[in-house]
C-alpha cells in the first residue's frame, strides 16, 4: 500500500483502510507516505499561500501608504487573486487530480460561476459577473487542493491550526495598531469600532472569523483551541460587526452544547471551564464599558420596531418588489451582477447591495442562481452529516462553518467570498481525510 501511496494514483480507500483498524477520528492515525519534494512545492505551498494571502494584500497596502494601490485598474487583492487562481489550477494538472466535478461540494460553486459568465452581458455591469465567477472559482481551487492534501495525508491537522494562528495574529496585530492610532469606522458612531488598518470593517470581520472553525474543530482537545476561539470573540468584538458576532457565538454555543449535555459521555477538559469563565469575564467587561453600550446599542437596531436593521430591512424589500414584478426571461436568468446597486441608487441615494445571498443570487442571476445557492447549502449539510458519524472533532469544525455561511449569508452576504478561504480549505481537508467521496 506505500508503493500504491508514491504513485500519482492513488486507491480510494475507506477510511478503516486507509488510517487502519479503528476508524475513530479520535485515534486515527495517517500513514507514514512520504511525499517527494517536488510534489510538496506543486500542492502545500500553494494552498497555503492562498489562506495567509488575505490579511497580507489588504494590510500592505496601508503599510506602504498607498491604500488605493492597483496593478492595470485592478485592485492588489483582485491580481494576487488572480495568480494564486493560475498557481492552484497548475497544482492540481502537476498533481493530475484535476477532476474538479469529482467533487459534490465544488459542483454548486462552478455552476454559479458558469452562469454568472452565461449572463456577463444580462446586467448594466458586466465586470460584476466576471469578479463574481472568479471569486467562486478560486474557492473552489482552495478547496479542491485541501481535499487532495488530505486524501494524500501529506500533512497533519496541525498544518490548519499554525495557518489559523498566523491569519488570527496578523489580524490582531492590525486591530490594536487600529485603536492605537484612533483609526476607528466613524460609520458606527462609536470610537471603539476598528476594522485596523484595512478601514474596511466587514472584510476584517470575515477574514478574523474565518479560523474560528478551525480552532473548534480542535476544541477542547488542543491546548491552545480555546484561546484561539476567545481570541476570535474579542477581536470579532473589536469590529463592532453584529452578523459576524452573532455567527462566532451560535457556532461556539452548538459546541458547547454537546459537551455539557449530561447524557453524552465525554472526557474532562479544562478547556470547557476556562472557555465558559472567558465568556463570563467578556460578558462583565461587555456590559459595564461604554465599548459593550456601543456594541448593545447595534444590535438593538436589529429590532424592526426601532430600528432599520443599517437599512437591511429597507434594501430586502427593494430587492423582493423588483424580483416579484419583473418579466419572465429576468426570473430565470436574473439581472445581472450590479443591477440592484442601481436600483437602491434611485430609491435610496446610494449604490449599496442586498446584505443578502439568497436575495442577491436571485436577482443577479434568478431562479437558477437560487437553485445553486440551494444546492450548495444542501450539500453542505450532507457533508456535515458525513463528518458527524466520522468524529465529533470534524463534525465541529464542518457544523460552525454551516452556522457561519448560513447567518452571513442571511444578514450580510458574500459565503463566496475569499477573505473566507480559511473555511473552504479546513472543509476541503477535513472531507479528505475520510475520503468522503469515494
Amino acid at each position: 500500500m506505500l508503493e500504491q501511496a508514491h504513485s500519482h494514483d492513488i486507491p480510494r480507500l475507506r477510511p478503516a483502510e486507509r488510517y487502519g483498524e479503528n476508524p475513530s477520528l479520535g485515534t486515527m492515525r495517517a500513514l507514514d507516505v512520504r511525499p517527494s519534494r517536488n510534489f510538496w512545492y506543486w500542492q502545500v505551498i500553494p494552498c497555503t499561500a492562498a489562506m495567509v494571502a488575505g490579511p497580507l494584500v489588504t494590510v500592505a497596502p496601508h503599510l506602504m501608504g498607498a491604500p488605493e494601490l492597483r496593478v492595470a485598474g485592478l485592485s492588489l487583492a483582485q491580481v494576487v487573486r488572480g495568480l494564486l487562481c493560475c498557481v492552484l489550477l497548475l497544482s492540481l494538472v502537476h498533481s493530475r487530480r484535476l477532476r474538479l466535478l469529482d467533487h459534490p461540494m465544488i459542483r454548486p460553486l462552478l455552476f454559479l460561476s458558469v452562469c454568472a459568465m452565461a449572463t456577463v452581458l444580462a446586467g448594466p455591469h458586466p465586470r460584476g459577473n466576471v469578479v463574481l465567477a472568479v471569486q467562486l472559482i478560486f474557492v473552489s481551487l482552495v478547496f479542491a487542493n485541501a481535499y487532495h492534501l488530505g486524501v494524500r495525508g501529506l500533512l497533519s491537522d496541525r498544518w490548519l491550526m499554525y495557518t489559523a494562528w498566523v491569519v488570527l495574529l496578523l489580524m490582531v496585530v492590525s486591530l490594536v495598531v487600529g485603536l492605537a492610532t484612533r483609526r476607528t469606522a466613524a460609520m458606527y458612531g462609536s470610537n471603539y469600532a476598528t476594522a485596523g488598518l484595512i478601514d474596511q470593517p466587514a472584510l476584517t470581520a470575515a477574514l478574523i472569523l474565518s479560523t474560528l472553525p478551525i480552532f473548534l474543530r480542535y476544541f477542547p482537545d488542543h491546548r491552545y483551541s480555546a484561546a484561539g476561539v476567545l481570541l476570535v470573540l474579542v477581536a470579532v468584538a473589536a469590529t463592532m460587526r453584529r452578523t459576524e458576532l452573532a455567527a462566532a457565538f451560535v457556532a461556539l454555543g452548538l459546541v458547547l452544547v454537546r459537551y455539557v449535555d449530561p447524557l453524552r459521555r465525554r472526557a474532562r477538559s479544562r478547556a470547557i471551564p476556562a472557555t465558559l469563565l472567558g465568556l463570563l469575564i467578556l460578558g462583565l467587561i461587555g456590559t459595564s464599558t461604554q465599548a459593550g453600550a456601543d456594541l448593545t446599542a447595534r444590535f438593538r437596531e436589529l429590532d424592526p420596531r426601532v430600528g432599520t436593521g443599517s437599512g437591511r430591512y429597507m434594501f430586502w424589500s427593494i430587492s423582493l418588489d423588483h424580483i416579484l414584478e419583473r418579466g419572465a426571461a429576468a426570473q430565470i436568468w436574473g439581472d445581472g451582477m450590479g443591477s440592484f446597486e442601481d436600483i437602491a441608487n434611485k430609491h435610496l441615494g446610494q449604490g449599496v447591495g442586498t446584505h443578502n445571498d439568497w436575495l442577491g443570487f436571485t436577482h443577479a442571476l434568478g431562479l437558477v442562481g437560487l437553485a445553486g445557492l440551494l444546492w450548495w447549502y444542501i450539500n453542505l449539510a450532507r457533508l456535515t452529516s458525513c463528518l458527524r458519524k466520522a468524529g465529533d472533532g470534524l463534525f465541529q469544525g464542518a457544523l460552525s462553518v454551516l452556522v457561519v455561511f448560513g447567518l452571513l449569508s442571511i444578514g450580510q452576504g458574500g459565503f463566496y467570498d475569499p477573505s473566507l478561504t480559511m473555511m473552504y480549505a479546513g472543509l476541503g481537508f477535513w472531507a479528505g481525510k475520510v475520503s468522503y467521496w469515494s
